[in-house]
């Protein structure tokens, strides 16, 4: 049977006030300007102070859609042709750079390490694989608000 114990190197653990995480330890040869605004222990705290927020906030946001889309029926469509052009081409930018940056961190946990880690274990959150990840999930919310915008 196969031993299940993990030496220290193959794990490490962040640790603040609200909680910890377990990630990969890896270490990027070099960090953006835009990454060093990347505040891990501030989100942190943040989102677990006001993660109760988040459901007044998609309650107003559902009712705010719902509103729009009433009072878009009899109106005349929008011409978004250009601005969707101009959202999506911004989007290929965004996701190649992200990609680039966060896929540096998995390619590295998934030739190195068991398929345990690349699944179970998280990314460094302070590392610019976390900013990015935190900026994809901003990106997502407004794609999401662009896409019900085209039902109005």
């Amino acid at each position: 049977m196969a031993s299940m114990k993990q030496s220290e190197d193959d794990y490490h653990i962040w640790r603040s006030e609200e909680g910890q995480i377990i990630h990969v330890p890896y270490h990027y040869t070099r960090t953006w300007e835009i990454e060093k605004f990347w505040n891990a222990e501030f989100v942190h705290w943040f989102f677990n102070k006001y993660w109760s927020c988040s459901i007044y906030i998609a309650i107003l946001y559902a009712l705010i859609v719902h509103s729009l889309q009433r009072y878009q029926q009899s109106r005349k469509p929008w011409e978004l042709r250009l601005p969707l052009c101009i959202w999506n081409a911004s989007l290929a930018i965004f996701s190649g750079i992200a990609t680039y940056r966060f896929g540096e961190e998995f390619v590295y946990t998934v030739g190195t390490r068991p398929l345990l880690h690349s699944v179970c274990y998280s990314i460094n959150p302070t590392s610019p694989a976390a900013f990015w990840a935190w900026c994809l999930r901003v990106i997502e919310g407004c794609r999401n608000w662009a896409i019900r915008s085209l039902w109005l």
